[in-house]
Order: C-alpha cells, then sequence, then structure tokens
C-alpha cells in the first residue's frame, strides 16, 4: 500500500513538471530535461524514505544538474 501511494504522488508531482519540459520515466520517479542548447541536462529523483509507514509517506527529491562543457574543460586540465 505504501509503494502504490508513494508511486501516486511521485506521479503528481512529474505531472506538474511535465508542462517545463521535464519527461518521467520509472513511473514518474525519475524526471530529465535537457536545455535547448544541448549543454544542460536536470535530473530530478524521487526516493522513497524507509520512515514510511500506513499514515506517513516521506518523499526525498535528489536533484543533479550536468554540462558537457563543464565536463569536458576538467578533462583538460
Amino acid at each position: 500500500m505504501n509503494n502504490i501511494i508513494f508511486l501516486n504522488a511521485c506521479l503528481e508531482v512529474s505531472n506538474e513538471l511535465v508542462s517545463f519540459g521535464f519527461k518521467a520515466i520509472q513511473k514518474g520517479q525519475i524526471l530529465k530535461k535537457v536545455s535547448d542548447a544541448k549543454d544542460l541536462s536536470y535530473q530530478i529523483y524521487f526516493q522513497s524514505s524507509s520512515l514510511n509507514s500506513k499514515s506517513n509517506i516521506i518523499i526525498t527529491p535528489h536533484i543533479s544538474i550536468y554540462s558537457k562543457t563543464l565536463k569536458k574543460w576538467f578533462l583538460e586540465r
């Protein structure tokens, strides 16, 4: 039951973020977006908590931003 509530909550949040250009994958648990210039990519991953109970669901978002230009710059140095 907790897993169903968690996944439904992820889908609710992901449905809102799709309007900002994110694509939802893995039942809405992961959202991805690539910038118009194709240099930056954004990822939001929703993690379920081990502290979840029947009456309390905790969702922890992890947000990552990747840059191809910055990666190339680091590799050159």
